[in-house]
């Protein structure tokens, strides 16, 4: 079975109005186009049903309707939520970095999980979350800097980031976040993740503090929207 590596509702906001996606890559000379989300041989239809009880729970309560403010307010430094399924809500975000460390797209070829493959795989059937220390997750939301624009309309693969305690975490952009799931067998420093009471508190990242971002927008004259809203 085909399967999708990231949701295919997280590229709904990124597709045009021509249901077309422009994906880039470190490395292509050239964007190319999408008109659905990327795709291969990866789980049984067993596996598609339990992934996807995670996705429909973040569709409601994320994106339908979107929980996201448009425009974020001048005074506002953080958006904080509460009354967040901890388990569902985590899992959907341990099932996105599982999927991209078991695919084979070069896409995601940052993603290399080694012995917390099997772990994660486990907590995904189990329906087993860990503590919040436990692959701890945490976001910002991103904006545009002169509007303070909810930035929505954007996806970027998990890339890898290291503190300087030494542990690794996976970062990627999708539903207006920046997310950060921890994947180290050295503690994480970085405060305010997931908590178990379902509640999270989110910094607001400009977009042109995300120079992986900036990077590949330049590289393209295709994204032209974009591009103007980085320089």
């Amino acid at each position: 079975m085909r399967s999708h590596i990231f949701p295919e509702l997280l590229w709904q906001t990124v597709y045009d109005a021509n249901h077309v996606a422009m994906t880039s890559q470190q490395g292509m000379k050239f964007a190319r186009k999408l008109r659905k989300g990327l795709r291969e041989p990866l789980l049984c239809s067993e596996c598609e049903a339990l992934i996807g009880r995670y996705e429909h729970y973040f569709a409601g309560v994320w994106l339908n309707p979107p929980v996201l403010p448009t425009q974020v307010s001048p005074d506002a430094n953080a958006v904080h939520l509460s009354g967040l399924d901890y388990i569902k809500f985590k899992l959907f975000h341990l099932s996105i970095i599982w999927r991209c460390g078991v695919a084979q797209m070069p896409e995601f070829g940052n993603v290399k999980l080694g012995p917390h493959e099997p772990r994660l795989r486990e907590m995904l059937l189990s329906g087993s979350a860990g503590t919040s220390i436990e692959y701890p997750l945490s976001a910002a939301v991103v904006i545009q800097p002169q509007t303070r624009k909810v930035m929505k309309d954007f996806l970027v693969t998990p890339q890898t980031a290291r503190e300087q305690s030494g542990a690794k975490s996976y970062v990627g952009v999708y539903a207006g976040c920046l997310w950060r799931v921890g994947v180290s067998n050295h503690p994480s420093a970085r405060p305010t993740p997931l908590k178990e009471d379902g509640s999270i508190s989110m910094a607001l990242v400009p977009v042109d503090f995300l120079p992986h971002i900036v990077r590949l927008v330049r590289q393209h004259v295709i994204y032209e929207d974009l591009k103007k809203r980085v320089n």
